[in-house]
């Protein structure tokens, strides 16, 4: 029996990526919470995470936006109905923090 190589220990061959070794991105996780965030620091952060997720291979994701005076929810709508990523997204239900949350379903990668 020999120990299994763990990806750092596979050597990287000339011009090959991780993602063409077959291995997917570490999962940035189920739920993107930003809460208090400015818009503009939002929008940018959400569009990273929402790459990310896809990158990692997950199906949907939770954004978690507080429902406040709803600017900070309105833009973070526009920019993920914008995104390449996005297949589709709604309000979380009742259950998941309602108009605080949009649920957006993503492109398989």
């Amino acid at each position: 029996l020999e120990r299994a190589k763990t990806p750092d220990e596979v050597p990287i061959q000339d011009g090959a990526s991780k993602y063409e070794r077959g291995f997917r991105e570490d999962s940035p996780g189920l739920e993107f919470d930003m809460r208090g965030m400015m818009t503009e620091e939002g929008i940018e952060r959400v569009t990273d995470y929402l790459d990310r997720a896809v990158r990692a291979g997950l199906p949907f994701v939770r954004v978690i936006h507080g429902k406040g005076t709803g600017a900070l929810r309105n833009a973070v709508r526009t920019a993920i109905k914008a995104n390449p990523n996005t297949v589709t997204f709604d309000f979380g239900q009742d259950s998941e923090g309602g108009d605080g949350v949009t649920v957006v379903k993503l492109r398989a990668e």
